[in-house]
């Protein structure tokens, strides 16, 4: 599954900036999330992310989180993504922003990598989990509680059910948002709450 393979218009618009753009201005541009920088606002609140903080972002995207995140606060950020595309995107704009000794970027799919435990102090995940068929959302969900220090915080951006779907609502989803099911807001607290965590909002 790749779900962006057209990145160019990332890079034309940073170029199209002589690459002298602002985390501010590239939030509006390289976020896939539908909250933008107050979702990034967000997310460094919950995760108290400082310069002691070492970060995870799973499903890093085009990266626009990332950078802003650890540009504003001095946080290390590891940034994971199953594409290459996307990988090379945000080595790219780390480089950009001179933050090659805070933001890691890795390839591969964070359910199979081997990753040190308790190595955390936070993790964040925006519409990317709804991606994932549900059955495997509790291995996934055991996987963030492992890798984090314990007290950690996490945020998590993401779709879940409101209603039943009808059947043009399934297709669209399946079709145009790569999503073969979803949760209700109570399956995924309890999925969590399952995994360890605490204190779910």
């Amino acid at each position: 599954m790749k779900l962006y393979d057209n990145m160019d218009r990332i890079y034309a618009e940073v170029e199209s900036r002589g690459g002298s753009v602002t985390v501010e201005e590239l939030v509006t541009f390289a976020c896939l999330n539908y909250t933008g920088k107050s979702g990034c606002t967000r997310a460094i609140e919950y995760l108290k992310a400082s310069e002691a903080t070492n970060i995870l972002d799973v499903g890093c995207g085009i990266g626009g989180p990332a950078v802003y995140i650890s540009k504003t606060t001095g946080s290390r950020v590891t940034a994971i993504d199953l594409q290459a595309n996307l990988v090379e995107l945000i080595t790219y704009l780390s480089s950009t922003f001179s933050l090659n000794n805070q933001i890691v970027p890795m390839q591969g799919d964070i359910l199979t990598m081997e990753m040190p435990s308790e190595s955390y102090d936070g993790l964040y995940s925006m519409l990317v989990i709804l991606h994932l068929p549900i059955e495997r959302r509790m291995e996934l969900f055991n996987k963030f509680y492992t890798v984090l220090k314990s007290n950690a915080g996490i945020y998590i951006e993401d779709f879940f059910l409101l209603h039943e779907v009808t059947e043009s609502e399934q297709k669209s989803l399946k079709e145009d948002v790569y999503c073969n099911g979803l949760p209700t807001k109570e399956e995924y607290i309890d999925t969590l709450t399952k995994a360890g965590f605490i204190d779910i909002e």
